[in-house]
């Protein structure tokens, strides 16, 4: 038996390797964006709260730079950037709204669960009705993926 070799078009290589790269560097800007998060939130700690880092408002912070990088990401969208970079760029703030939703409602499962299927459903009905192509569902889900594994209560 002789074995046959799968010949990939070259549009399947691109569209893999795009895939990859919605990955590997939507990965690395997930975590450059809580890295950013992280040193905000140490720097305003060690300003205002030094001796009592316990009263410093966190959930505050947390929406707020939550919210401030979801509509940064949303004003992206209508940009002529490309698709590409759009989908690498949506796992971030994806991800970090999970976080956000899910560490805001910590203590009620059901809620955090409940709001946050209500955004994911939001956003991919969002994406349904503007047909946009299919790269993007792969860097938001990816991106609630990471949110969800991040953020789950343990």
């Amino acid at each position: 038996m002789a074995k046959e070799k799968v010949q990939l078009s070259h549009q399947t290589k691109i569209d893999i390797l795009n895939v990859i790269l919605v990955l590997v560097v939507g990965f690395v800007l997930f975590a450059l964006y809580w890295l950013i998060y992280l040193g905000i939130y140490l720097a305003l700690e060690s300003a205002f709260y030094p001796n009592n880092p316990t009263e410093f408002p966190a959930i505050i912070l947390r929406i707020s730079c939550s919210i401030g990088l979801f509509l940064l990401y949303i004003g992206l969208l209508f940009t002529k950037v490309p698709t590409r970079y759009k989908a690498i760029l949506s796992v971030g703030p994806n991800g970090i709204m999970m976080i956000m939703i899910v560490l805001a409602f910590y203590d009620n499962i059901f809620l955090f669960l409940g709001i946050s299927l209500l955004f994911v459903a939001i956003s991919i009905g969002v994406m349904i009705i503007r047909k946009v192509p299919w790269i993007y569902y792969v860097g938001t889900g990816y991106g609630f993926l990471i949110g969800y594994l991040y953020a789950w209560p343990r």
